[in-house]
């Protein structure tokens, strides 16, 4: 078992800082108990006024995980430190992640004199909450992975990820990030017996035994406000969900860029790509000149196997999903062409399916817009979505436009996307992508407007409103008061009361199935060059057809429970196919 002792020194740190640092100490030690870690905190205070503002900290963070504390001065460290290593018994010193966050790396020479298999220093000042997360939580995923080493156990694959805190934990609690191998199968999240069925069918269909087929992941937090260099070295994949890191766009509709935090780890990225294929083309070359042109191959001599394992091992870390093919989710606009190929590759399967007709305006005008929409081949309704498309509060506010008059004053932000809005009768069917894996669901929707445009181009006085302003975040309009009279319909030939969808109909039901869902899955993937993605389809039920509306990058997979398991296939599938190619002479 693999236990955690963090030793925090609170001289030096005062007021806000040293309470922040607390609160987020505390929280870690819930998290890593919630991983399956055994985890303690030496809190070293040399006033007692550090130690009070400390332990009030502490208290206020903590949510009952329990973990042990002990607490003492400077002079006594060596003293209290073993006394911390004996409240992890029974597990030994070296397996014991040891991280000191002080002003000097004392404690962790100490600590590595006590025997502890991992010791670090994170220095204090201008440490920060999530610089600690992801110092800890990387040094335990090292300790468990040179564990099953010298147990002649398959070490792990390390997956570094980067996205926001709160995204973390609501993935975390779905089992989708574990910290340890021993946590892969869920059951943290109380989804072990669903992950380890869909690891069993996955193996199966490989034509080999889960327990065989499968190598162990961990999955550790990296903070991009940290060096990057001694991060990635010990990651083989990067999960990087950077959509989460984008710089505001000043309440313009425009497509966001990047932080220069996510930048810089684009860049360190790159830069260990290109070093990667130098040296690999530098090995090839050295074999060639040997008489071998492939570092690979078989009759190699031990020493020179020996030296292409070595350039294997420095491989720089694999990003899932790179950077460029995230770009086309980000912009509406981009996007469209994409979407138009995918359906056009769907219908070739005899499978009715299009994008949204579509046009990108830079303005809203009540007489010129409806002709360029006109010219695109967008009708009334429709909808308007600003161009960004993700990752910046502008990307959700959205209108419903029934009628040309309703441009005038349109609070939607410039430039924009204006859609053909589809009759699909108040119900979408949400697809999770996790490599070639497709789940999906369907959830209730917005409701059909063409009535409402009806009324208000025959009668442009009538009480309904000409646009229909709302977040898509916060307050998705799935019913509308001006079709209360219409909605009632539906119950009364079979919908539920309480505001549930009436049953699919048969025309619906045949093809929304599985077969329809990969389709289109597999259509999107090719153009879009994704791992991990979700998408939207509605069910036009005037034309009769598919309409692919809407993608985004890895979703999340909520109400999905064989979403874990699938995450960790993918990553392997995608880690593996990127060693093969690698191999390739």
């Amino acid at each position: 078992m693999i236990a955690c002792l963090v030793h925090f020194e609170a001289e030096g740190l005062h007021g806000s800082h040293l309470a922040d640092l607390c609160s987020g100490a505390a929280t870690l030690l819930g998290r890593l108990q919630q991983h399956g870690v055994q985890a303690g905190l030496l809190l070293q205070c040399a006033a007692v006024g550090d130690a009070g503002l400390s332990l009030a900290a502490l208290q206020a963070a903590a949510d009952g995980s329990g973990s042990p504390l002990l607490m003492t001065q400077p002079g006594q460290l060596a003293v209290a430190l073993r006394l911390a290593l004996d409240q992890l018994a029974p597990t030994p010193p070296a397996e014991v992640a040891f991280i000191s966050l002080s002003g000097s790396p004392a404690a962790a020479s100490q600590a590595a004199e006590l025997g502890c298999g991992t010791c670090e220093h994170l220095p204090s000042r201008g440490a920060s909450p999530a610089q600690l997360q992801a110092w800890v939580m990387q040094a335990v995923a090292r300790r468990a992975r040179e564990a099953r080493q010298a147990a002649g156990l398959q070490p792990p694959l390390v997956v570094g990820y980067v996205m926001k805190e709160s995204r973390q934990l609501a993935l975390a609690q779905q089992g989708m990030l574990p910290l340890l191998p021993a946590a892969e199968a869920g059951a943290a999240a109380g989804s072990t017996a669903a992950a380890e069925s869909a690891a069993g069918k996955a193996a199966a269909q490989a034509g080999k035994p889960a327990a065989e087929s499968e190598q162990p992941l961990c999955f550790v937090p990296l903070d991009l406000h940290s060096s990057l260099a001694p991060q990635l070295a010990h990651c083989d994949i990067v999960l990087q969900k950077l959509t989460d890191y984008l710089e505001p766009t000043g309440g313009s509709g425009a497509v966001a860029h990047f932080t220069s935090e996510a930048q810089a780890l684009l860049a360190r990225l790159d830069q260990e790509q290109q070093a990667a294929q130098q040296a690999a083309v530098q090995q090839q070359l050295a074999a060639a000149a040997a008489g071998h042109p492939h570092p690979g191959h078989p009759q190699l001599h031990p020493a020179e196997f020996r030296a292409a394992q070595a350039v294997a091992k420095g491989r720089p870390p694999l990003p899932v999903d790179p950077a460029p093919a995230m770009r086309p989710i980000m912009d509406r606009a981009a996007l469209i062409p994409l979407l138009e190929a995918a359906a056009l590759a769907v219908r070739q399967l005899a499978i009715p399916a299009r994008a949204p007709a579509s046009v990108l305006v830079s303005s809203f005008d009540p007489g010129s817009t409806p002709r360029q929409l006109a010219a695109a081949g967008v009708s009334l309704p429709c909808i308007a979505k600003p161009q960004a498309a993700c990752g910046v509060a502008e990307a959700h506010q959205m209108a419903f436009v029934l009628h040309g008059s309703g441009f005038a004053g349109l609070e939607v932000p410039l430039p924009a996307v204006v859609q053909e809005y589809v009759d699909h009768g108040g119900r979408v069917w949400k697809v999770y992508v996790a490599g070639d894996q497709v789940f999906w669901a369907e959830r209730k929707s917005t409701p059909d407007l063409r009535s409402l445009a009806e009324q208000l181009a025959a009668d442009p006085e009538a009480d309904v409103p000409d646009s229909i302003s709302f977040d898509s975040l916060k307050s998705l309009p799935t019913t509308l008061p001006w079709l209360r009279k219409q909605q009632a319909q539906p119950q009364a030939a079979g919908g539920s009361a309480d505001g549930g969808l009436p049953p699919v109909p048969g025309q619906v039901a045949s093809l929304m199935q599985r077969p329809t869902f990969e389709a289109v899955a597999a259509a999107l993937r090719k153009r879009l060059g994704l791992t991990l993605f979700g998408f939207d389809l509605v069910f036009d039920s005037i034309a009769g057809e598919l309409v692919i509306i809407d993608v985004n990058y890895f979703p999340s997979f909520k109400g999905v429970p064989e979403a874990p398991a699938a995450l960790r296939a993918a990553l392997r599938q995608r880690y593996a196919a990127a060693l093969a190619t690698q191999q390739q002479p």
